[in-house]
């Protein structure tokens, strides 16, 4: 399922809420800064089910001087992490993660 962000979206058995429109727009953004943002999923099937998120709308190629590669990008739930830390290029680079 896809959302764009800052949509509630109801399929029936599943409710997506973004914290912001744009999910990201931080300016003035500074080495050694970090902003946090929440995507929330609720399931209202009853059954358990799996959530995947992918990267899209970024340059392709990406440039080898992209701030992408150094920007680093970690997906939790609560204090567990579910993904990386990895930088937002390879982030980018690895497509559907479930």
């Amino acid at each position: 399922m896809l959302a764009p962000f800052g949509l509630a979206l109801a399929n029936g058995s599943a409710i997506i809420e973004f914290e912001n429109t744009p999910l990201f727009s931080a300016v003035n953004f500074l080495p050694g800064d970090d902003v946090s943002r929440w995507i929330k999923v609720t399931n209202n099937s009853g059954e358990s089910g799996n959530v995947s998120i992918e990267a899209i709308g970024f340059a392709s190629p990406i440039p080898l001087d992209d701030l992408s590669r150094v920007l680093n990008i970690v997906i939790k739930n609560g204090a567990t992490i579910l993904y990386g830390p990895s930088s937002l290029f390879q982030f980018y680079q690895a497509g559907v993660i479930n």
